[in-house]
């Protein structure tokens, strides 16, 4: 079996920030963007008044560090993660009342289609 087939192997990898630090690290190190992907990403998006927004493994939440304050507090983000220790740092990190945070399985999203 492939390992990352292994459930227990990527709750192992991704339990904390630290191996997925790692990897970010490799890339920033290495990448010849003069953006980072997270700031591109972000920059690209469209945040229209009152809307939901719900990231599937956000990991340590790179994505939204030090852009949630930009955002109006109408903006409802629910930043999501496999494994506890993620949502342990998740919860640590992004204490907003506009920001919930949820440990979600990919395969089974707790959400109605179309929401």
């Amino acid at each position: 079996m492939d390992l990352i087939k292994s459930e227990d192997y990527v709750k192992h990898q991704y339990d904390g920030s630290s191996n997925l630090q790692t990897r970010i690290n490799f890339h920033n190190k290495y990448s010849t963007n003069k953006q980072s992907f997270n700031d591109w990403l972000f920059n690209n998006y469209v945040f229209n008044k009152g809307c939901k927004v719900l990231e599937l493994g956000s990991g340590g939440g790179g994505m939204w560090l030090d852009k949630i304050q930009s955002l109006s507090n109408d903006v409802d983000i629910t930043l999501s993660d496999f494994t506890d220790g993620m949502v342990k740092e998740l919860n640590e990190k992004f204490n907003y009342p506009n920001v919930n945070v949820e440990k979600i399985d990919i395969q089974d999203i707790p959400y109605r289609d179309n929401t």
